[in-house]
């Protein structure tokens, strides 16, 4: 019996581990290129902006908000439209929606008002004028 030896393939490049990619990464980090581009002081570098609107909670608070009151409102159309849910071999009645509508409003609400109060504290009041 023979055995059939195969070499394993090599990567994208003619030598494995020598895809364009690879030899981007070793060209640039020679010491040619450190000398011409040397590295910006930290003053210079890109800060993350901090009054960008997504880095906000208020939009999370909200966003989940809308996430619990969509279900809560699918598990509303649910009752109404006298369906009922069978997962498996269990039978889910109607009456475990409206517990689902209850808890999930109740979340809705909740979400919404600390991202109101959020939003509130957030807005700069004027400084009170010293009295004369």
């Amino acid at each position: 019996m023979t055995r059939l030896v195969v070499d394993p393939p090599a990567t994208t490049g003619a030598i494995a581990g020598t895809n364009r990619v690879e030899r981007r990464r070793a060209s640039w980090h020679t010491k040619a290129n450190r000398a011409t581009y040397p590295p910006k002081a930290r003053s210079e570098r890109a800060n993350p902006k901090k009054d960008v609107i997504m880095n906000s909670p208020v939009v999370g608070l909200r966003v989940s908000s809308v996430i619990f009151g969509l279900a809560g409102l699918c598990h509303l159309i649910r009752i109404f439209s006298l369906r009922s849910l069978q997962y498996g071999g269990w039978i889910i009645g109607r009456r475990w929606s409206a517990v689902a509508v209850i808890v999930l409003g109740a979340l809705c609400i909740w979400l919404w008002m600390l991202a109101s109060k959020a939003a509130q504290s957030k807005v700069e009041t004027p400084p009170a004028k010293p009295a004369a």
